[in-house]
This record gives C-alpha cells, sequence and structure tokens, in this order.
C-alpha cells in the first residue's frame, strides 16, 4: 500500500485515546438499544414479564463485556500514554536555547514544541480520566454491590436475584477472590 495507511506517531496516540470512549459509547448505546426492544416487546405481548431475569442477565451481559474490554486495554493503553513523556536530547544539535531533544518514539517531533504540548495535555486527561477513572468506577460498582457479590444458603428469593445479576456483571472481577477481598482486583489493576 505504499505506507499510505501509515499514521505518525502522534496520530496514532490520540487514536489510542480515543478506544476507551468507543468502548463505553458502544456499549451505552447497545444498553439503549436492548432497553427499546425491552420496551417494544413489553408493550407488544401482555404475557412478557417487566422485570424478567433473562432481560436482566442481558443487560448485565453488556455492563459485563464493557468491563473486560476496558480491563483488557487498561494495561497497555496506560504504558502507550506514558511514552508521550520519554524525550531524548540527541547531541550536536541545538536550537536557541541550547541542545534539543525529540520524542523517543518519534524523532520527528520536538519535545515541549506547542505540537507536543497538545499531545500531553490530552494525555494527562486521558490518563486522568481512563488510568484513574476506571479502577475508581470499578472500585465504586464493586463497593455499591458488594452485598450481593458472594451468595448465602439465607439469603430472600428477591436477594437472589440480584446476587445472579452481580454475578453477571461483576463476576469476572470478584469470583477468584475470598469473600473479604471483593475488592481486590482494582488493587491488581492499580498496582
Amino acid at each position: 500500500l505504499n505506507c499510505e495507511l501509515a499514521l505518525d506517531y502522534l496520530t496514532q496516540l490520540q487514536a489510542h485515546m480515543l478506544v476507551p470512549a468507543i468502548i463505553l459509547v458502544v456499549s451505552k448505546i447497545a444498553l439503549l438499544a436492548l432497553w427499546i426492544i425491552a420496551k417494544c416487546c413489553f408493550s407488544a405481548c401482555g404475557h412478557c414479564e417487566k422485570g424478567s431475569l433473562e432481560r436482566m442477565k442481558s443487560f448485565a451481559n453488556i455492563d459485563a463485556t464493557m468491563y473486560t474490554l476496558l480491563l483488557l486495554i487498561h494495561p497497555s493503553l496506560s504504558q502507550k500514554l506514558f511514552t508521550i513523556f520519554d524525550c531524548q536530547t540527541v547531541e550536536g544539535v541545538f536550537n536557541d536555547i541550547g541542545e534539543t531533544s525529540y520524542l523517543a518514539r518519534d524523532f520527528s517531533v520536538s519535545c515541549y514544541s506547542k505540537t507536543h504540548m497538545n499531545n500531553i495535555y490530552m494525555v494527562v486527561a486521558t490518563l486522568t480520566i481512563f488510568s484513574v477513572g476506571v479502577p475508581i468506577m470499578l472500585l465504586i460498582d464493586l463497593w455499591w454491590n458488594r452485598k450481593h457479590l458472594h451468595m448465602n444458603d439465607e439469603l430472600t428469593k428477591e436477594k437472589g436475584v440480584s446476587h445472579l445479576i452481580a454475578e453477571h456483571r461483576l463476576g469476572n472481577l470478584y469470583k477468584s477472590y475470598e469473600d473479604k477481598y471483593w475488592w481486590m482486583e482494582v488493587g491488581m489493576l492499580s498496582y
């Protein structure tokens, strides 16, 4: 293809920064579509249950897929974002202030130039929202559902349904750990 599809490093970085937003938007669109389908189904037939377990599991599966995708890209995206700060000084190349440093991944980008600084601002925003926000979002979701994560025999039928929904949404995050360590996956992600 004669490098027609080759993107410069900063454009690649910007495209990678969009991936979490795309995952979130697509999952929310899927939830909205499922909600509209459920609403139409419920109004069309009188025998459909409004809060059926299968329908609630479908909603939970969309959230589970979103969390899985975000967790899969979290380490590599966070690592890639930090490369914007990796500048190398090139001996013998000077500008008005002294020796010039360049982005280690792309020597066509002069560090601390206007283009580089604009990308640094975007990376810092993405790191704040994604690298810090995703673990916080997961911790809040796990904390909010902590009573429903592990099932006891004494649970009522209603709490059992809550457990099944929590298990579908968050099961990958807490099942590997003992009851009191429901938060451990977030701790491992932050480590």
